[in-house]
């Protein structure tokens, strides 16, 4: 089943409040038998008793308040208990349950302060090492040191008489007591130095603001662990941990310590939410008065990375930054990406320092206050995107035509224009030659310039494709494209044609994309497939290639598809052909 927010958090304040009397109970314990309690000298050792046991709890409370049952929360919360429990072990504790549960969990405080820590996870060595450690902590702590002992532990054959009776004893085996624990505490020394080889470790990799967010709570657990490892050893030769003035020092760092984790939790939690505060009022500032290209630089100043950059994404997958210019991601080992999403569809990419991913919690923080100020500069990013294109699409336009009228100004010039000067030349000639040769020199004469007159009409005719034909305003689009085919001098294969008349806009960007297309110097051969359906004109075109279609051909394409409203899609067909598909809305 799972749970919602609000219980969860009636969970966490039943947990409190039972760790309260736990607490309360422990300090009660304590001070009715001093001489068998580290922390019963003084109102203040009791206290740093509770204050360390409610540290660990209020920690692991918070983050499972936060976000929810994880093991870092939960771990924290059964330190702070056990830690609580771990004076029980006391000849005055009645009823002889709370005496029997001090026996069985009293040393296992620190395998869950150690879960909570190696947590972490992304710098405290490789999940195997932790798992492994994480192992061994807990069947030192509750097997060897708690379920064992406990197993053979009997009050009264022991000769404590002040001792309650231990409700778990099967049997009556001091020996197998004294072996157990000095196996235990053996290997507590041993599993406490890898755990605090493997936080040493995390903390040297760590970058600064890594260290920034973890040390406060790794460094004060570290010397817990320590305090506990060094008890243990410590108490190897008389096989049981005592309260004599080393064991009794010990235990004043680790409590100091665990109270040093709850405080740094607790900085780490304040951090937070003075970040959230502050890109609060900047998002609000930003909102307030929108300018592009404001507000990665703003939250950078409150990530601390001046790098920071923020992307958004168009409908095509490009990518473009607060002004509308097309950017790509770029490949650096020291920056990383993060997407940030709403129900789903991506809003913005954030480019970032690589530790910066480290910080989930405050990154999360910075984007969820900022996000009204991030969809406000996607629309305006796609906005001044589309902008651009308009503006490269009318730059291309206005190229291109001027292209085709340079072009169209030296076929003239260069083609038929010589050929047709030419040809007045041997007319003139001609006619001066007539008046005084033979009919049958005239004849010869009379036949070569008509064979120049049909050159000069073949040129013309190259000239005129790919320009709008006669036939296309007289007959329509169908009869136009069979034109095409007769004149064309690659294989043209007409599937369906339309019938009817389209309007006149329609038309001829159908007929000027088909031109085009199959003008193109790498088309060896295309079929044509056009029809209306539903409003729509498709043309659906396959080309086959010998090799890629010039860029500055399908730019052109798509320019005068979009110049109607149309839509163009550029594909693969499964025989290996090129297929150029344009849906234009058109009025029949």
């Amino acid at each position: 089943m799972v749970r919602g927010p609000r219980t969860i958090q009636i969970v966490v304040v039943c947990v409190l409040v039972a760790g309260v009397i736990v607490g309360l109970g422990t300090a009660w314990l304590a001070g009715l038998a001093p001489s068998f309690s580290r922390a019963a000298s003084s109102l203040a050792t009791l206290a740093l008793l509770c204050a360390a046991g409610w540290s660990l709890m209020l920690a692991g409370a918070g983050t499972v308040w936060r976000h929810g049952p994880r093991p870092r929360g939960v771990a924290f919360l059964a330190a702070g208990f056990c830690w609580l429990i771990s004076e029980w072990v006391n000849p005055i504790s009645a009823p002889a349950s709370i005496f029997t549960l001090g026996l069985l969990l009293g040393n296992a405080w620190p395998a869950p302060l150690a879960h909570a820590v190696l947590d972490e996870g992304r710098t405290t060595g490789s999940r195997r090492a932790r798992r492994l450690v994480l192992a061994v902590a807990y069947i030192t702590s509750l097997g060897l040191l708690g379920v064992l002992p406990t197993l053979a532990f009997d009050p009264v054959t022991s000769r404590c008489s002040l001792c309650p009776d231990n409700l778990l004893t099967l049997a009556s085996d001091p020996g197998l007591v004294a072996t157990a624990t000095r196996l235990g505490l053996a290997l507590q020394a041993a599993w406490v130095s890898a755990a605090l080889a493997l936080i040493v470790l995390g903390l040297v990799r760590a970058s600064a603001i890594e260290l920034r967010r973890t040390a406060a709570v790794q460094v004060p657990a570290a010397i817990a662990l320590a305090a506990a490892g060094l008890a243990g050893v410590y108490s190897i030769p008389r096989g049981l941990v005592s309260n004599d003035p080393v064991d009794t020092a010990l235990w004043f760092v680790a409590a100091l310590a665990a109270v040093a984790v709850g405080a740094g939790e607790a900085a780490g939690w304040l951090r937070r939410r003075q970040t959230r505060q502050r890109v609060a009022r900047l998002a609000l500032e930003l909102a307030a008065a929108p300018a592009a290209g404001e507000l990665a630089p703003a939250l950078g100043r409150e990530l601390g990375d001046p790098t920071f950059e923020v992307l958004y994404p168009l409908d095509d997958g490009r990518l473009v930054d607060a002004t509308g210019v097309v950017r790509m991601v770029p490949a650096d080992a020291n920056r990383r990406t993060t997407d940030v999403r709403r129900g789903g569809a991506p809003v913005a990419l954030l480019l970032h320092r690589a530790d910066l991913a480290y910080d989930a919690e405050r990154m999360t923080d910075a984007v969820d206050a900022a996000r009204l100020a991030l969809e406000n500069e996607r629309l305006h990013a796609q906005s001044q995107a589309r902008l651009i294109e308009l503006r490269e699409s009318r730059t291309q336009i206005v190229s291109a035509a001027d292209a085709e009228r340079r072009r169209l100004e030296r076929d003239l010039h260069d083609g038929s224009q010589q050929r047709l000067l030419a040809f007045a030349i041997d007319l003139a000639i001609a006619r001066q030659r007539a008046a005084r040769a033979t009919s049958a020199t005239a004849d010869r004469e009379v036949a070569a310039l008509e064979l120049e007159v049909k050159a000069a009409l073949e040129d013309l005719r190259e000239l005129a494709h790919g320009i709008i034909p006669r036939s296309l305003a007289d007959d329509g689009l169908g009869a136009a494209l069979e034109e095409l085919a007769e004149r064309s001098k690659i294989p043209m294969d007409l599937v369906t044609l339309p019938t009817g008349r389209l309007d006149r806009a329609v038309e001829a960007a159908a007929y000027i994309l088909v031109a085009r297309a199959t003008g193109d110097a790498a088309v060896r051969r295309a079929s044509i497939d056009a029809s209306v359906d539903r409003g729509w004109l498709i043309v659906d075109l396959g080309l086959a290639t010998g090799g890629a279609i010039v860029g500055s051909t399908l730019r052109d394409l798509e320019d005068r598809c979009g110049a109607v409203d149309g839509i163009m899609e550029i594909g693969a067909l499964p025989d290996g052909r090129t297929r150029i598909r344009a849906e234009i809305p058109c009025v029949s």
